[in-house]
């Protein structure tokens, strides 16, 4: 049988409370909330150095109205890259980035470590742990001005095995 570990055990709580949050404050975002503008974003690609190496971003903006005072940073799953959340084709109608940006939210849909125009380290070097400390990182450095806009709240998105990294 295998042991218990407490410390998994006793963090997980505050885990699903902290990805509840997150969640709600993307459904209040797709219902509307915060403002909008039917204009298309303004993106660029953007290149955030981690420890690993480099995570490739795509930063998506309103186009019109204030700043955004919210970042999201989103991480794709398994099998995903940044376009899972700006799906290409469909006029854009499966674009998670499109309708943040239209309610008043920046994006930055990120590739994860080993994945697409990211740094493609060794297989045995890519892990829950090193993915969660590049997203950190692309954090801390937002924080920091990486982007040279300020944000009041960075907020990150994950799905899929990417909610597992953002728990991290």
């Amino acid at each position: 049988m295998k042991p218990i570990d407490m410390k998994t055990t006793v963090a997980a709580p505050a885990r699903a409370r902290r990805a509840l949050a997150s969640m709600t404050l993307a459904a209040m975002a797709l219902a509307g909330c915060g403002g909008g503008s039917d204009h298309a974003p303004i993106c660029s690609d953007v290149s955030l150095a981690v420890d690993a190496g480099h995570i490739y971003g795509q930063w998506c903006r309103p186009a019109d109205g204030p700043a955004a005072k919210v970042l999201q940073v989103l991480v794709h799953g398994a099998t995903y890259s940044h376009t899972y959340w700006n799906f290409p084709g469909f006029d854009g109608r499966y674009s998670y980035s499109n309708s943040m940006n239209r309610a008043g939210y920046a994006t930055l849909a990120i590739d994860q470590l080993g994945v697409g125009r990211s740094t493609h380290p060794p297989s045995d070097q890519v892990t829950y742990a090193t993915a969660a400390k590049a997203v950190a990182q692309v954090v801390r450095a937002v924080r920091g001005g990486a982007l040279g806009d300020s944000y009041g709240k960075i907020v990150v998105v994950g799905t899929s095995i990417g909610s597992l990294v953002v728990l991290g």
